[in-house]
């Protein structure tokens, strides 16, 4: 196999994820006037997530392979781990950070309507 099939390959076996976090966006889109800045923190993790999966496989042989060089196969094995793990965890943490931040009594004029 050559590296774009591989790279094709990892895409398409990703594609069950990318729908979620695509179905995800648009839901939290729809929900925006409700909390906009819980919806932007939770749109900046999803297009962090989307960006990590779909760009990653294209960019990681060339980073790996040309412009740090890297022949050693546990040097590449924990490079490659490193380079996933810091994205998703900033996205993982924005995510968290969303889900438990506490909120502020609001006065009665400013809450929303239903």
């Amino acid at each position: 196999m050559t590296n774009v099939t591989l790279i094709l390959t990892d895409l398409a076996g990703s594609a069950p994820l990318v729908l979620v976090l695509l179905g995800a966006a648009v839901f939290a889109s729809s929900r925006m006037s409700r909390d906009p800045r819980r919806m932007v923190m939770v749109l900046i993790a999803i297009g962090t997530l989307l960006f990590v999966r779909l760009v990653f496989p294209l960019v990681m042989p060339v980073l790996l392979n040309d412009v740090i060089g890297v022949r050693e196969v546990q040097v590449r094995i924990l490079l490659k781990a490193l380079m996933y793990s810091v994205p998703h965890s900033i996205a993982f943490a924005l995510l968290f950070w969303t889900i438990f931040d506490v909120r502020r009594a609001r006065p009665p004029e400013q809450m929303p309507q239903a």
